[in-house]
């Protein structure tokens, strides 16, 4: 933990480090559902990713990506085989009646920067004070990666819900957007 000579300002999440944190978010995701694993494999799949941020900021109060898996080229194909299994958007065109369609939402509150910092191994910006040889006072500003169990319980855990249910009644339906 800090020294008395040293400042820790709990300055806002940069961008690069939000996106750190949500690529483990997804990460998180995939590595849960036991649809990822080696023995599963998939002749036809679409899928869609989406990230909708809620921010404390007036100028930029919402912001949201949506990425959608699109059919690859024939020549990707030739190369790489197992890319001709992605389809276009969720949902599959005339699916099977064993198809599984699998949608999580994961939600997440970031109250303190510090907080998520710690817990998921990004450095803290601490300003270190105090003297050089010739006795001037000096400060010296450097990273600092804390063990994430030094925050254990202090930030909320994520939640995940499965929408699967509402997508398939919004594919069913023919109004996808109603998943937004």
């Amino acid at each position: 933990m800090p020294t008395s000579k040293e400042l820790v300002a709990n300055r806002p999440l940069r961008g690069d480090e939000l996106s750190k944190i949500v690529l483990a978010d997804v990460s998180d995701v995939l590595n849960r559902d036991c649809m990822f694993t080696s023995r599963v494999a998939y002749g036809r799949v679409a899928y869609e990713v989406r990230i909708t941020l809620h921010m404390d900021n007036p100028t930029f109060p919402q912001s949201t990506t949506i990425l959608q898996s699109k059919p690859r080229s024939d020549n990707e194909v030739e190369r790489q085989p197992e890319l001709g299994a992605i389809q276009g958007r969720p949902p599959l065109p005339q699916p099977s009646a064993e198809s599984y369609a699998s949608v999580v939402e994961r939600h997440r509150d970031i109250d303190s920067p510090n907080a998520t910092r710690i817990e998921h191994g990004l450095p803290i910006s601490v300003v270190r004070t105090g003297h050089d040889t010739g006795g001037n006072p000096i400060s010296v500003e450097e990273g600092v990666v804390y063990p994430p169990e030094s925050v254990e319980g202090m930030t909320p855990e994520p939640v995940d819900t499965d929408l699967t249910r509402i997508a398939k009644q919004a594919w069913a339906s023919g109004t996808p957007e109603n998943l937004l």
